[in-house]
């Protein structure tokens, strides 16, 4: 590694070892660490004793496509600490509009649709799914011991017993068959473009073929998004007839993909970092930008005593450059984190403790004044 670690280590040591740092509640201690010179870096570590504290996925809101800055989900939730957590993208818009949209953003007149792009399930309700392989975390609440591996995650359909094709879950903007599941409550605006199938209580209850109609939510069911053309060439589905929709989890590194799919919490992001304590061998073959060069990144572990570390290290500043992915993947591993995972990070990597950010987000307001970027989701912690 290019960037002087040893001292930034000792001091890691010293902290998880004997909790030398703030103790901001019980079982949850914070270590700021900053790193001078040529490769000044600037990093923040959070670690959580889950004795003694509650993780939580927590989405931005239960409106699709809201996003909103980690410090005000941890404020609206009354969170002791939070981080970023997940990707997410936008709806498709045009170029001009886009950029027209982000000026508006920036200056609070509008929102932004937006919606993960990984698996995320909260309880019952999967907002989204991975459809190839991608890191996951997954736990419960009741012991906040967290399963890692890569799983991929795909949707079958059943409507009188004929399969049909189901390519996404609440996007709105795909152009293909979409499911959309009650993890929102607001109403879906239909278009000219599909024929809905609303599900409740697994029976078929409507079929709707309107344009600009808005159609609540069932909150034991779905509406499936079928392309006019394949229904009209179906012509099979009938109202009452019965459904089945299950979530199918593939495994890559062995473990139940069945209990990781069932637990309470479930996060997608990528790339897995260390699995039993190894780093995975694909963070030292990738060579793309996103690997290699160094930003802002925030990643979330889990030590051999079931502590739970949050770590988030400012880049793009001369204060901070950042970390590329193996840097990232080595610092957690020496940490002494047995599984860890990358989160979403750049403008997004931000750690909030008593309602205050900690580090120093790394987005701008018109490429100026530094801000805290909207994001669609965090992990928070509660204390018990």
């Amino acid at each position: 590694m290019k960037f002087n670690i040893i001292c930034a280590l000792a001091t890691v040591h010293l902290f998880l070892m004997s909790c030398v740092g703030e103790t901001i509640s019980p079982g949850v201690y914070y270590k700021h660490i900053i790193q001078t010179g040529t490769t000044a870096q600037s990093m923040h570590i959070l670690v959580v004793d889950p004795n003694h504290a509650n993780i939580v996925l927590q989405p931005a809101s239960d409106e699709f496509g809201i996003l909103k800055p980690v410090l005000q989900i941890c404020k609206d939730t009354h969170a002791l600490a939070g981080i970023n957590a997940g990707y997410f993208g936008w709806k498709k818009k045009n170029i001009f509009f886009s950029a027209v949209e982000s000026v508006a953003v920036d200056l609070g007149i509008t929102r932004r649709d937006a919606y993960p792009v990984f698996a995320l399930k909260i309880d019952e309700n999967w907002h989204s799914l991975s459809n190839v392989f991608t890191g996951v975390i997954s736990w419960n609440r009741n012991d906040q011991q967290p399963l890692f591996d890569a799983v991929k995650t795909t949707l079958s359909l059943q409507i009188n017993n004929q399969y049909y094709q189901v390519n996404d879950l609440n996007k709105s903007d795909s152009c293909e068959n979409v499911l959309f599941s009650p993890a929102y409550k607001d109403a879906l605006l239909t278009t000219k473009k599909y024929v809905y199938i609303v599900i409740d209580q697994n029976r078929v209850k409507d079929i709707v073929a309107d344009t600009k109609k808005y159609l609540a939510m069932p909150k034991n069911g779905f509406v499936y998004a079928i392309k006019k053309d394949t229904f009209v060439a179906d012509k099979k589905v009938k109202i009452g007839d019965p459904v089945s929709v299950s979530v199918i989890c593939e495994s890559k590194f062995g473990s139940d993909a069945s209990e990781i799919c069932t637990s309470d919490f479930l996060l997608g992001s990528m790339p897995f970092l260390v699995n039993n304590g190894e780093i995975v061998p694909y963070v030292y073959d990738y060579t793309g930008h996103f690997y290699k060069n160094r930003h802002p990144r925030t990643a979330v572990g889990i030590l051999k005593n079931g502590f739970w570390v949050f770590f988030v290290v400012d880049g793009r500043q001369k204060s901070s450059l950042g970390f590329t992915i193996l840097e990232l993947a080595l610092f957690m591993k020496q940490l002494g984190c047995i599984h860890a995972m990358n989160l979403d990070g750049g403008g997004s990597s931000t750690m909030v403790i008593h309602d205050k950010v900690v580090n120093s987000p790394s987005d701008t307001f018109f490429g100026v004044m530094q801000k805290e970027r909207l994001v669609a989701n965090a992990l928070l912690i509660f204390p018990k």
